[in-house]
């Protein structure tokens, strides 16, 4: 009859019968980016978040009184300085904010430019 030896052939692909199909390896430069940018904008939020708690402390230590100045109410100014004017019975008291103010503006600045490199990136890599 026929003296060759028969010939198999193996379906890598497919998993041994009782075997576990293997997972895809976790891609780690896609994964440090994106917890790069998940990190770097929860440290945003926060600092903006901070700065803007600033304002509020500002205006809530404006409406509950300023020492012998009395209880009044608060306006956020914008002059020659960026400031929390305080109108008291006893006057006019301006609380000086530029650096909260500084901290907003270009934090959310950062925050949108994050954002917006985030959505190119993502717009790059979908095209490819």
């Amino acid at each position: 009859m026929n003296d060759e030896p028969r010939e198999y052939t193996v379906d890598s692909d497919s998993a041994a019968p009782g075997s576990r199909p293997r997972r895809p390896r976790v891609d780690r430069s896609r994964a440090l980016r994106v917890a790069g940018v998940v990190w770097t904008a929860a440290m945003l939020v926060a600092v903006v978040t901070g700065a803007v708690l600033n304002f509020v402390e500002a205006a809530r230590a404006c409406t509950r009184g300023l020492g012998s100045a009395g209880a009044g109410w608060a306006e956020v100014t914008f002059r020659s300085a960026i400031s929390v004017t305080c109108h008291a019975r006893s006057g006019t008291y301006d609380i000086p904010m530029n650096g909260a103010a500084a901290v907003v503006l270009f934090g959310s600045l950062g925050l949108l430019g994050l954002i917006g490199l985030t959505i190119a990136h993502g717009m790059a890599g979908h095209r490819n």
